[in-house]
């Protein structure tokens, strides 16, 4: 496995723990960092908009969830 994904796993890992623990600005901040390294990565984008949809901040959440959906559709055409 490379440093770059063993960060990214790292990184998607502190984020769950974040987000079961309900500090959802910390873990919004880690999934980032997950996609600084993946760009692509559905299963970041969907934490964010997780995360976003809890804190009740809609218009983020959509972003998230719409950037999520494009890059599955991407991946399965």
């Amino acid at each position: 496995m490379s440093l770059k994904s063993l960060k990214a796993k790292l990184w998607s890992g502190l984020g769950r723990w974040k987000v079961k623990t309900s500090d959802y600005d910390s873990a919004i901040l880690y999934f980032q960092r997950v996609l600084s390294l993946f760009p692509d990565s559905v299963y970041a984008h969907s934490y964010i908009g997780y995360c976003y949809s809890t804190l009740g901040q809609y218009d983020e959440a959509v972003k998230a969830f719409d950037h999520a959906d494009r890059k599955s559709t991407r991946l399965n055409s």
